[in-house]
């Protein structure tokens, strides 16, 4: 294999590492902080590690690689500890008023799809209510925790954003969506009640938090 130190080779060898489990040895000039840098650009650096370990391709890195993949990979697991907090305290302010929502993307594939959630960490958090009245009424809902509205959609959108900061670092972004597909076009494909009837449930947080049924997922 060729030298693993450009970017173009290093991706290819996650990739295979990824897809094997037993990549070859990466090679010794990669830095540690090169191999983070390139398995965080491609959001993999948790799986990188749970699929080494697994494969029994973990000797695959130096000792050096091996303990900055590991600690990095704890503090990502402590991160999504806090997402989940911080998603069951979302879910009990909407379900104290009756509302319903549906968790999108990222976070809801991690909590139904991987063996362990911190494996799919995404950056924003996706949630899907009844309708722009119900995300008005949740955006109110959710103030008192410290989310501002980040900027005033236009007309035509069904997606409202909301921050919430804390000694001036952002600690969560929520996407507010009041239609699955933001697109004019296909905005009324999919009623919420429709995906609500098959959505599935959510291991960690509460009864009114769901996700998409793999078939609209």
């Amino acid at each position: 294999m060729s030298s693993t130190t450009d970017s173009t080779s290093l991706r290819d060898w996650l990739a295979t590492a990824l897809r094997s489990g037993r990549p070859p040895p990466l090679d010794d000039a990669v830095t540690a902080q090169q191999l983070l840098d390139a398995a965080e650009r491609e959001g993999v650096a948790a799986l990188l590690e749970a699929r080494l370990r697994s494969e029994g391709g973990w000797e695959a890195l130096s000792e050096r690689q091996r303990d900055a993949l590991q600690s990095h990979v704890r503090g990502v697991a402590a991160h999504w500890l806090l997402r989940l907090d911080e998603l069951r305290r979302i879910e009990q302010v909407l379900s104290a008023a009756g509302m319903r929502v549906l968790l999108l993307k990222g976070s809801a594939l991690a909590l139904w799809l991987y063996p362990q959630p911190f494996l799919r960490m995404g950056g924003d958090v996706d949630l899907l209510l009844e309708s722009a009245d119900a995300s008005s009424q949740a955006e109110a809902l959710l103030a008192p925790m410290g989310y501002v509205r980040a900027f005033d959609p236009g007309d035509t959108h069904f997606e409202l954003t909301l921050r919430r900061h804390v000694d001036d670092t952002l600690r969560c972004e929520l996407d507010v969506h009041s239609r699955l597909l933001n697109a004019a076009a296909y905005a009324e494909l999919f009623s919420f009640d429709d995906l609500w009837v098959e959505a599935q449930d959510l291991h960690g947080v509460g009864p009114c938090m769901r996700a998409l049924s793999p078939t609209h997922a």
